[in-house]
């Protein structure tokens, strides 16, 4: 028994009154979960399944499937309720799933009657037509698939020990005394909730409030409402919770807005993140703290905590994380943060991860994130520029919603703009000026179009996580590109 599973049963003996899991209608012991955990775990036992798929809301059955399936050693296949149905039957056929479960029923499916599943889940048997199983590290206990920003999602095969590993050091260096109740934003699905939010969590005998995504703010992928999730933060009174940089964004863009005093600590990842918005939250009671990872080190390489901060910075390395930077400037994450790729034999033997983020360290150990290396633009006047620098400057802008840039071989840069509703373009203008005038002139932008509506995911212009896919976009509005450089 791993060691999430065995600090539950702790809980469970010592505490078990705690509570381990919130939702709209329920709470649920340790004893409880712990319970549901080995139930299920028995259950899947019968059953011939080595890989399991995982699409749903997010909901206490969820995290009993994900927690069953390390109790019974099946691998976990999570896939985010936002995926397409294109997306969902190429993730499902490059790994060759046994099952699926699922909060909706799929007729085409037979459904396993003999398995007791709770919150309305469902699981049903798949076909492997190729009859040739998906090539998987040993060890494998999730895989998560990467929505790059380019070509095919990659899944990324990790082990227990890798998840933990994470969660264990954002135990060590966070504020426990502090954090007994963790509201889930992002899904479930994203490995940086299931980890650094759950997983951590649990390990410190907290509380993981769990609703629904639209009761959180969210309709579809992109879709946010920041007036639901203060509403939401009122009424359950969180003292942790873990925002995109696009989250936080819109929170800021509120007026006459207060936040809940229980909050003690708001990680922030996924993307560059200005100075100043840290700063602006702060000011208005949030607790931002920024941090750095990936899916290939199990989510968090870097965090600033209350004890340890620098603003401009991704903070510290976590006390788990052996890196170093190349002469070049790209973080090379030193040891077997992950096992290797689905299907990909190549990688499983590599020891290091090359990154693909240019960072800088100071010499209090802090690290800076520039960009990712194969952004950087190099203008015609041979400047290396890193479009993320520009953009975060930019969305200090209130009223800019996105803000995408361009300039590869070109004299200077230039930018497509998404808006808030109800912007003053005049003022818009203005402060466009005034964060030109900060930034030298190589990285100002000289002419920028306002596009009709928001860039999202639903319509392949981002990531899962909100970072930009900069070759489609290009490519989708070449014209528009082209026409700011006449």
């Amino acid at each position: 028994m791993n060691q999430l599973l065995q600090t539950i049963a702790e809980h469970a003996k010592g505490n078990p009154t705690g509570i381990a899991v919130q939702t709209k209608h329920s709470l649920t012991t340790y004893f409880e979960f712990y319970q549901l955990i080995n139930d299920l775990a028995n259950q899947l036992k019968q059953q011939n399944i080595k890989l399991l798929a995982l699409k749903a809301d997010n909901c206490l059955g969820w995290l009993v499937v994900d927690l069953a399936c390390q109790k019974s050693d099946i691998c976990l296949l999570p896939i985010p309720s936002f995926f397409s149905k294109q997306l969902t039957e190429f993730v499902l056929e490059t790994s060759t799933a046994d099952a699926i479960v699922s909060d909706t029923h799929i007729s085409e499916l037979q459904e396993v009657s003999d398995l007791e599943l709770i919150d309305n889940l469902h699981i049903f048997k798949l076909e492997n037509l190729d009859q040739n199983d998906a090539l998987i590290p040993s060890h494998t206990s999730k895989i998560t698939f990467t929505s790059g920003s380019t070509g095919t999602p990659k899944g990324v095969c990790l082990s227990i020990e890798q998840m933990l590993a994470v969660a264990k050091s954002v135990a060590e260096v966070l504020p426990s005394e502090q954090i007994f109740k963790h509201l889930c934003i992002l899904p479930l699905a994203i490995l940086l909730e299931n980890v650094a939010g759950v997983y951590t969590s649990l390990l410190i005998g907290a509380r993981v409030i769990l609703l629904p995504m639209t009761n959180v703010g969210f309709t579809g992928s992109s879709q946010f409402s920041p007036k639901v999730l203060v509403e939401i933060l009122h009424q359950y009174q969180p003292n942790s919770h873990i925002l995109l940089p696009q989250l936080l964004a819109s929170l800021l863009q509120l007026e006459d807005v207060s936040f809940p005093t229980s909050l003690k600590f708001i990680a922030v990842g996924g993307g560059k993140v200005a100075p100043s918005q840290i700063k602006n939250a702060r000011e208005l009671g949030l607790p931002v703290y920024e941090g750095y990872g990936l899916s290939e080190s199990a989510s968090v390489v870097c965090l600033n905590t209350k004890e340890t901060q620098k603003i401009a910075t991704v903070g510290q390395f976590l006390p788990h994380i052996s890196a170093y930077i190349a002469e070049d400037g790209e973080l090379i994450i030193k040891g077997k943060t992950f096992l290797g790729y689905l299907n990909d034999p190549a990688s499983w033997d590599n020891q290091d991860l090359a990154t693909g983020d240019l960072v800088e360290q100071d010499s209090d150990g802090y690290i800076s994130i520039s960009g990712r290396k194969k952004n950087l633009i190099i203008s015609s006047f041979g400047r290396n520029i890193s479009p993320e620098w520009i953009e975060s400057a930019f969305h200090q802008i209130h009223g800019i919603n996105q803000t995408i840039v361009f300039g590869d071989a070109q004299p200077n840069c230039v930018a497509l703009i998404t808006l808030h509703p109800g912007v003053n373009l005049k003022q818009l203008d203005i402060d466009i000026s005034v964060i030109n005038e900060q930034l030298p002139d190589y990285a100002q932008i000289k002419a920028w179009s306002i596009l009709p509506k928001s860039l999202t995911h639903d319509d392949g212009f981002l990531t899962a996580n909100g970072r930009p896919k900069r070759d489609f976009i290009t490519r989708h509005f070449d014209k528009e590109i082209k026409t700011l450089y006449q």
